[in-house]
């Protein structure tokens, strides 16, 4: 599914919050699907407002949404809060699935988007985010495809082995049961 560019964004009601986007709505529904804790826009930066902070035991993750489906179009969304915090924050960049295709094809370990590395671990470069599920805590997460493996947003790290698979049958059940919940509520 290509996502138009003239695709107009509908405002969307969901659990007490009033969304610029159906799609930012559908993510909450996600969010909530899988245990994640957020605000939706947690603060104001000088022309860049993200759109969720997902709190756990690290700092909080920002996640950024936009209508991207290939690696190409999540790392030019990762643009602007690069600009707004350099390296100074992580950020996910989320897109219109959970499970996100790799030139078309499924990846083996599903991808959730990109994620910018806060430099913590002295890699300072933007790269796909993959999910997994903490051994720690049982709980679905996102990790830096290149050099760290904490677990966002629990904070949990071990490297590699530290992750389970997580059920991408699971992921996509939950995004469905998400739209579910969105569908028809106009803001």
């Amino acid at each position: 599914m290509t996502v138009p560019k003239n695709a107009r964004s509908y405002p969307t009601s969901y659990n007490g919050s009033r969304f610029r986007s159906r799609l930012e709505a559908k993510w909450a529904a996600f969010f909530d699907l899988i245990g994640w804790r957020w605000t939706y826009e947690p603060f104001d930066t000088s022309g860049y407002i993200p759109d969720f902070a997902i709190h756990g035991q690290a700092t909080p993750l920002l996640v950024e949404v936009g209508p991207c489906e290939f690696l190409s179009e999540f790392s030019e969304k990762a643009e602007k809060p690069l600009a707004a915090f350099g390296r100074e924050r992580t950020v996910l960049i989320l897109g219109i699935d959970p499970l996100i295709l790799q030139q078309g094809v499924p990846a083996s370990s599903p991808l959730a988007g990109y994620l910018t590395n806060d430099g913590e671990d002295g890699w300072e470069q933007t790269a796909p985010a993959r999910w997994a599920i903490c051994r720690d805590c049982g709980r679905p997460g996102i990790w830096h495809e290149f050099g760290y493996y904490r677990l966002r947003p629990c904070g949990h790290h071990d490297g590699k082995d530290h992750l389970k698979t997580i059920d991408e049958l699971q992921i996509a059940q939950n995004w469905r049961d998400a739209g579910n919940r969105v569908q028809w509520h106009a803001a």
